[in-house]
């Protein structure tokens, strides 16, 4: 017989059998047994949640020879040809590979002729986010207004690329990640079905690795079951997921926890040796710091998988700032990973980050003290043994209330990634002074509509200094050659023009040219541009 892999011959052939997913099932059960089912559904969510199968089982409870229903009866001839895929008034199609406005015509042309055997024509469409935006305006018409015999199911993992025109002639329902434990629970479901031994820990493990999609799941499964010798284990789930036994994630915890560098870097390239997956040992040191934090808030709250007596007894060794700290590194570093020449030597800096950092309480005035002593005049040379002060590196947390000119503003100004209305408002406006986590600003009553920005100016400050601040605008009558960085623009491309007048007056060829034609030249017209445009 053919082998079916565990993602195809365990598809759910009934909303019954679908899990992870009750917030969907109950409006679609609802729509269908009361006879109030619209002509357009579009399904979202990431791979592998069920956004086709449960497109192919609405597929059945409409065609059903039973009638419709939200339980089709699964052995009359559409249902069983539907369970096949062979079904011909199922059209389901693949807009990744058909994304022209020719396909999507073709497609359509025959949709207004009645079903061949079924009650409704169905258009199943996966990854619709792929069409091109001809194909959607060719679609739209029909979509809208269809012929009452059709129905469209669409599905995408991008909504998000969907013009909404055509979000909003359908139902949209969004497919969550499904819960580990669920995953865990319906694997097991399955290997008892198969009669195939199992550890519960290797299922979880499993479904930790999936990341809520249970296609994923029962992939790692199948490969699981061809690695392992009649069961599977907690190591056979490691060697096929890449990733290490919690125990030795414990065992570097507790290195970190008694600042023993030595034992920490002999454990770190042990476990580098067995050539593991680093992103899947980052991510399941996180969800071991993660099960930490909330064992500290409430024992109740973590899975009862990774609980143990070294569990218990590293959570009470670190302090709940002491954890959120080693999360955000390990956040930050994985999230990093890409950029790193060599990934094993990355996990190993990213655990001496964690060795080296630790969180001190620092009242807001000594905070704001060591600070200010950092930057002081006599302290910079010894501390950066530079003799320029542009030269220090103030680190985006530090406070605002460390600008105090309107210079220092214009210099931060230049860090912000602004764009429009915000950064019209920011180059025209004075630094007036600044407090814990407020800037004060002076603006000329000519540009109060600037305003309007204010909202994405401290959206985009507070991400910079990560600290919410905010903004106090105030209005002021001050000189239009006042120093904002709008009209140090303006008096720049002055000077730049006037540069370019005497060098265009100064030039041989120019004063050749005037003299012979008695021409002049109309310094009103000269522009000053980049000298690079005149290397060639």
């Amino acid at each position: 017989m053919d082998y079916y892999a565990l993602a195809r011959k365990w598809r759910p052939r009934s909303f019954s059998q679908v899990v992870g997913q009750d917030h969907i099932l109950q409006p679609l059960i609802n729509s269908l047994d009361t006879g109030r089912v619209h002509h357009a559904f579009l399904f979202t969510g990431i791979r592998g949640v069920g956004k086709t199968t449960l497109a192919r089982i609405l597929a059945k409870s409409l065609n059903c020879e039973e009638g419709i229903s939200s339980s089709p009866c699964g052995k009359c001839k559409n249902c069983l040809e539907i369970n096949e895929g062979n079904y011909i008034d199922l059209i389901e199609v693949d807009a990744a590979s058909r994304t022209g406005v020719d396909d999507t015509r073709d497609l359509l042309e025959n949709a207004h002729y009645a079903p061949s055997h079924g009650r409704y024509k169905v258009y199943l469409i996966d990854e619709v986010h792929m069409f091109s935006l001809s194909s959607f305006n060719a679609l739209l018409k029909t979509l809208e207004e269809p012929p009452p015999h059709v129905k469209f199911l669409l599905a995408t993992t991008d909504p998000k690329k969907i013009p909404v025109t055509v979000l909003s002639r359908c139902l949209q329902f969004n497919l969550r990640r499904i819960n580990p434990k669920i995953v865990a629970g319906y694997l097991s479901k399955i290997l008892d079905e198969e009669h195939i031994l199992f550890d519960p820990e290797a299922l979880f493990a499993i479904a930790q690795a999936s990341e809520g999609s249970m296609r994923d799941a029962l992939s790692f499964l199948d490969q699981a079951i061809n690695y392992s010798n009649g069961q599977i284990t907690v190591s056979t789930a490691q060697i096929v997921l890449g990733s290490i036994d919690q125990k030795n994630l414990l065992i570097l915890l507790n290195y970190l926890s008694q600042k023993n560098s030595q034992g920490l870097i002999k454990q770190i390239r042990e476990l580098c040796s067995y050539s593991v997956d680093i992103y899947r040992i980052i991510r399941d040191l996180l969800h071991l710091l993660q099960q930490i934090a909330l064992y500290q808030i409430d024992p109740n709250l973590i899975d009862k998988i990774v609980e143990n007596e070294d569990f218990i007894a590293l959570a009470s060794r670190f302090t709940p700032e002491e954890i959120q700290l080693y999360y955000q590194i390990g956040l930050i570093g994985n999230r990093d990973l890409i950029y790193a020449p060599d990934p094993y030597m990355t996990f190993e800096m990213l655990l001496l980050r964690m060795l080296c950092f630790h969180p001190v309480e620092v009242t807001p005035d000594e905070k704001t003290l060591s600070y200010q002593s950092i930057l002081s005049d006599s302290n910079l040379n010894e501390i950066v043994g530079v003799q320029e002060k542009e030269a220090v590196l103030v680190p985006r947390e530090f406070s605002p209330s460390l600008l105090n000119n309107n210079h220092d503003w214009q210099k931060l100004i230049s860090k912000l990634e602004l764009s429009g209305i915000s950064r019209q408002l920011a180059e025209n406006c004075i630094f007036d002074h600044s407090e814990i986590n407020s800037f004060y600003l002076k603006i000329a009553p000519t540009m109060v509509s600037l305003q309007r920005g204010k909202d994405r100016l401290q959206e985009v400050l507070s991400n910079h200094l990560n600290r919410e601040v905010k903004i106090i605008i105030q209005t002021f009558n001050f000189s239009d050659n006042a120093d904002t960085i709008a009209t140090q623009k303006v008096k720049n491309q002055e000077i730049a023009k006037q540069t370019a007048i005497k060098a265009v007056e100064n030039d041989e060829n120019i004063q050749a040219i005037c003299k012979i034609f008695d021409a002049q030249v109309l310094t009103e017209n000269i522009k000053a541009v980049q000298e690079s445009k005149f290397d060639s």
